[in-house]
């Protein structure tokens, strides 16, 4: 607020909105802002899929890097903080190690689990605490709170039928390219 307001005010002075947002700027002044974000990073970083789980990993902190606004003041950026949890290493009690997270930290955001066995354990356990659940996986079978979920990857049953509407609806000009 305090550094978009402020560019609003630079650039639009006479704005009939200026004294509001000059008294949501002196506002902002006055609070202590929370910067972060806590986010649970569920993934393999042993065993197997050890390589798979360090890449996304690897891949999250360069895109949360980029995202990082150079334009805006450092006292005004989020900062991330990431508890990663290995799903390999702590199969035995993955739910446990989650939950207490959840209440220790302050968790805003759960990343994965990247393999589709662990959700039976996770996804009951951000819908309790109603935080936000990133899955890397297909989830099937259980019951869902869409308001808490989003899946990243699709089922293969989901890609199969995806690609044979797409075949279906094209079926004319895929003919023609067969032909060529």
């Amino acid at each position: 607020v305090k550094h978009h307001g402020a560019l609003f005010l630079n650039a639009y002075a006479g704005h009939p909105f200026a004294p509001k947002i000059a008294h949501l700027v002196d506002q902002a002044a006055q609070k202590p802002q929370w910067k972060g974000i806590r986010i649970a990073l569920l993934l393999p970083l042993s065993g197997p899929y050890a390589q798979v789980g360090n890449d996304i990993m690897e891949g999250i902190f360069y895109s949360l890097h980029v995202f990082d606004s150079e334009e805006a003041p450092a006292s005004d950026r989020l900062t991330f903080e990431f508890f990663p949890i290995d799903t390999h290493a702590h199969s035995h009690n993955l739910a446990e190690k989650v939950s207490r997270l959840i209440q220790d930290e302050s968790i805003f955001l759960i990343l994965g689990p990247y393999l589709t066995q662990t959700h039976k354990e996770i996804v009951p356990i951000a819908q309790k605490h109603r935080i936000p659940l990133l899955s890397l996986a297909p989830i099937e079978h259980l019951e869902l709170d869409a308001s808490t979920l989003v899946v990243m990857r699709p089922s293969l049953n989901y890609q199969l039928r995806f690609m044979m509407d797409y075949i279906n609806t094209h079926i004319h000009t895929i003919s023609k390219l067969a032909t060529l």
